[in-house]
């Protein structure tokens, strides 16, 4: 019953039941209602999809909201005598909420940014490096030679030191899966503050990269319903920033053209 009454409520609004001439208008005031959502964007209803998807790094999604999310009010705030200044002071709300979770990222990555671990690269055997050094010389010795061959209108031989010179680069790809990996390092998303190890996992032979702490890969984490939910609260932070600056600039010209026309 509860849950019928909260759609109808969200879809007709709470008056639904009232006459036109019995209705005040004005149910978009009502302290049950969202103002966050009526300004164009609820990032606490947004709430459902930011997850935390390994549970290594302590950050807290904003509470989901429970006040009403009613297209119904939110048309009747459009058509309010007021709505410019109902409309200025709900968005005014919004940007202070989204200013504060936006602030609480930013404080959070700087904590992590502090634990993340470098990026290590552990020295090349010896014997190692030396057949390295040798086919990397034969490699490009063999694509220079490809190039003047080339120029030389000898197709054939060209043909012939490309193949060489894959050959070697073969080799060297080999002979690098051979080669002690390292760590690829940590970095910090900059929207939602989460500690990432460099890369994606392909790059890796083994899962023992997962530092402490770290959430994922970099490429599996951008594409998380945790780092969406952050952009999308990030981008609408910046429209509504972008919104309200143009808005006051209009105003503040409005005055300006007052004042010269009062003055003349």
């Amino acid at each position: 019953m509860n849950k019928a009454k909260a759609l109808l409520d969200s879809l007709m609004g709470p008056s639904r039941n009232l006459s036109a001439n019995e209705r005040s208008g004005e149910d978009f005031k009502r302290p049950d209602v969202c103002k966050h959502y009526l300004a164009g964007f609820c990032p606490e209803a947004h709430a459902s999809s930011i997850e935390i998807d390994r549970g290594k790094v302590e950050i807290t999604p904003p509470e989901r909201c429970t006040k009403l999310h009613s297209k119904a009010l939110k048309a009747e705030l459009e058509k309010h005598p007021q709505f410019e200044k109902y409309k200025r002071e709900y968005e005014g709300l919004l940007l202070t909420r989204l200013e504060d979770i936006a602030t609480e990222a930013l404080a959070r990555a700087a904590v992590e940014r502090r634990r993340c671990r470098p990026k290590e690269t552990p020295p090349m055997p010896e014997a190692t490096k030396l057949k390295w050094d040798a086919l990397e010389e034969e490699r490009k010795k063999m694509a220079a030679e490809a190039e003047e061959k080339e120029k030389a209108g000898d197709a054939p031989g060209s043909l012939e030191s490309k193949r060489l010179a894959q050959r070697c680069q073969a080799h060297l790809a080999a002979l690098e899966q051979n080669v002690p990996q390292g760590f690829p390092g940590e970095e910090v998303c900059k929207y939602c503050g989460f500690r990432m190890i460099v890369g994606g996992p392909k790059q890796a032979r083994s899962s023992e990269h997962l530092g402490e702490g770290a959430a994922a890969w970099e490429e599996e984490h951008v594409n998380t319903k945790c780092h969406l939910g952050f952009v999308e609260i990030h981008e609408r932070l910046e429209r509504l920033r972008e919104s309200i600056r143009a808005r006051r600039e209009i105003e503040s010209d409005k005055v300006d053209a007052g004042r010269r026309a009062a003055g003349r």
